[in-house]
C-alpha cells in the first residue's frame, strides 16, 4: 500500500507515523470508526511484540520526499531522495542485476522498452537426483498487470466492462 497525502512526520514514534500517514486520508465522518479498528490492522507502537505480530501491516519503506513506480505485483521501485535509500521488487531477479528508476519508468511509458533480460544460474536436482547447473532467462521488468482498464495517460484506471456491464 502506498499513500501520498500525509502530514509531516516529525519523530520516530510508530503511532505518530501512522497518524501522520493515515488520519489525513480518512473521511471525517468515518474517523471514529476507523480509530476503533485501526489497531487490529496496523502496527501502532514500537514494541517488538507488536512488530512481530502476524497479519498486521508494517512499514517496509517510508519517504516523504521520493518516488515509487509499481508495474505489477512484486515489480516496483521506491526511492527516498532525503536518505538515498531504495527498495525494489524484482520477481526472482537477483539483487546483483542492477535496475534503476529510469528503467522502471521506461517500461511504464514505453511499450517497446527493453525488459532487461538476465540469465540466472543455479544448482538443481534433475530427474535422476543428480545436481546439475541450470540457466534460466528471466525478465527483470514486466509490463503493467492490472485488472482494470488503463487509460492512455498510463495512470488513470477504469473498471473493466463488456457490452456496458462491469466484468
Amino acid at each position: 500500500m502506498a499513500t501520498t497525502k500525509s502530514h509531516k512526520i516529525t519523530n520516530s514514534s510508530r503511532l505518530h507515523q501512522m497518524e501522520s500517514i493515515f488520519l489525513p486520508i480518512v473521511q471525517p465522518e468515518k474517523m471514529e470508526d476507523f480509530k476503533k479498528v485501526w489497531g487490529q490492522w496496523l502496527v501502532l507502537s514500537n514494541e517488538v511484540e507488536e512488530e512481530k505480530c502476524p497479519g498486521k501491516l508494517k512499514v517496509e519503506f517510508l519517504t516523504q520526499n521520493g518516488e515509487m513506480v509499481s508495474l505489477a505485483p512484486k515489480s516496483y521501485y521506491a526511492h527516498c531522495r532525503d536518505t538515498e535509500t531504495i527498495k525494489d521488487g524484482r520477481k526472482g531477479i537477483p539483487k546483483w542485476f542492477d535496475l534503476k528508476l529510469s528503467e522502471f519508468l521506461d517500461v511504464l511509458y514505453n511499450d517497446d522498452a527493453d525488459k532487461n533480460i538476465t540469465e540466472v544460474r543455479s544448482l538443481r536436482l534433475n530427474k535422476e537426483k543428480q545436481m546439475t547447473r541450470t540457466t534460466t532467462r528471466k525478465s527483470g521488468l514486466t509490463g503493467i498487470h492490472v485488472k482494470l482498464s488503463v487509460q492512455n495517460d498510463r495512470v488513470t484506471c477504469l473498471p473493466l466492462t463488456k457490452n456496458g456491464h462491469f466484468v
